[in-house]
């Protein structure tokens, strides 16, 4: 039988939960969080109330960028500018390189899948709260 290592809906919820409580501290910038398993599939998502539609996008596609290339979108922006490429290169709209979405990955290395948060007003702050959901889930 075929089984592949990815974060759990309970992992998920965990690393979501985590995010919108510390979130919560400032009611004022509602940010929306998703994780997304190894394929980039979304697993987990919540806003807090009054998040824009364009925040629960990019939560998401910060997430999948994070699982597809492996890295955090904050790493991976770096690299497309070290190579001079643009986005649109790569042929798919979900992609971004909007610092905010975390891998998971476990000890081997193995990248399970990502979390991205959008909606505070600096992508370095939608990663910093992101880490915090990164940081708790034990993998």
């Amino acid at each position: 039988m075929y089984q592949r290592d990815c974060i759990s809906l309970e992992e998920a919820r965990l690393a979501a939960e985590t995010v919108l409580k510390e979130a919560a501290k400032k009611p004022d910038k509602p940010i929306a969080v998703a994780v997304v398993d190894d394929r980039g599939d979304l697993v987990y998502f919540a806003k807090l109330d009054g998040a824009w539609p364009l925040f629960v996008r990019m939560a998401i596609n910060k997430a999948y960028t994070a699982v597809t290339f492996g890295r955090h979108t904050s790493e991976w922006a770096e690299r497309q500018k070290q190579f001079e490429r643009e986005v649109a290169t790569w042929g798919d709209s979900k992609l971004t390189t909007i610092a905010g979405g975390l891998v998971f990955k476990n000890a081997s290395g193995t990248k399970l899948g990502a979390i991205g948060v959008s909606g505070y007003p600096s992508p370095d702050e939608d990663e910093e709260v992101a880490y915090l959901g990164l940081g708790a889930v034990k993998l």
